[in-house]
Parts: structure tokens; C-alpha cells; sequence
């Protein structure tokens, strides 16, 4: 069984078209959102009155998830225009996706992405032994992506 827990806090910040103290909305998108640690975290955020949408790249989950009253936007990582637009109004990003030869590729990129989408914080779910990966690739990977995402300068 798997406990996720993620608390966002409301917090009062302009964003294009706004002036002043306006509240914004957090919303996070969820990036691994149907697997084996994504879907419970999902289903406390159905249950709860938080505002989020999880990113999909298949007919099959798009609509399993929407029947489900999930709401879902079309993207993938490493086509970048559908993840900018995926971005839109989005606060915090929870991030976890399968392992792939080019992971540190798409996970830099996508931190690129959110900071210059104005998004406040990237929840990352990394490796263990991430930092001490000398000779194994993914572990590696993970390694860089960490200390990619430390660097720069997102909660």
C-alpha cells in the first residue's frame, strides 16, 4: 500500500493579467498520475477540494480517467509544445514517469518549462541510491535530475 501525501498551500501571488493581492488558484498536474504510485495520490485529490489535472498520453487512460470524473490534459513529455500548454495556471507539478535511457533529458527540459511557466514548485519522486550511482545509468540520471531541480531555484 502506498501513502501519498501532497499540502498546497493557497497563496496570494500576481500572475499576467492580474494586479494586486488577487488569490490565484493552485493547480497541480500530476505527471505519472495512472501507475502504482500516482493513481492513490490521485484518488486523494478526487477526494479532496484541491484543484489539479493529470497528464495523459493515450485514448485508453484519457477516457478511463475522464469517466471517472478525473480531469486529465493531453501531453508528453518531450513534445514540448503540449506541455507548455499543459503548464497554463498550473502552481505545483508532482512529477514521476517510467524509467528511459533519455529520462534526465526530459525531466531537465520539463524544469526549464515550468520556471518559465511561472510554476512555484516541482515534487519529483527520485531513486534511491541516487547519490551514489557511480556506474548505474538510471541511478545516475537521477542523480543529475536532483540536483537539476535544487539548482534551479524552485521549491
Amino acid at each position: 500500500m502506498c501513502t501519498c501525501y501532497l499540502q498546497v498551500q493557497t497563496q496570494h501571488r500576481p500572475t499576467s493579467g492580474h494586479t494586486g493581492d488577487q488569490k490565484v488558484e493552485n493547480q497541480i498536474l500530476i505527471i505519472g498520475g495512472t501507475g502504482n504510485i500516482g493513481t492513490p495520490l490521485v484518488e486523494l485529490l478526487k477526494g479532496s477540494d484541491q484543484s489539479y489535472r493529470v497528464m495523459v498520453r493515450s485514448d485508453e487512460n484519457e477516457a478511463k480517467m475522464t469517466s471517472e470524473g478525473i480531469p486529465t490534459v493531453r501531453a508528453e513529455l518531450g513534445d514540448w509544445r503540449s506541455v507548455e500548454a499543459a503548464l497554463e495556471g498550473v502552481d505545483t507539478i508532482f512529477l514521476l514517469s517510467a524509467p528511459s535511457p533519455v529520462m534526465s533529458d526530459l525531466h531537465t527540459g520539463l524544469i526549464d518549462r515550468a520556471k518559465s511557466a511561472d510554476v512555484r514548485k516541482i515534487v519529483r519522486l527520485s531513486a534511491e541510491p541516487a547519490k551514489y550511482s557511480k556506474g548505474l545509468p538510471m541511478y545516475e540520471q537521477h542523480a543529475e535530475v536532483d540536483d537539476y531541480l535544487v539548482a534551479s531555484g524552485l521549491d
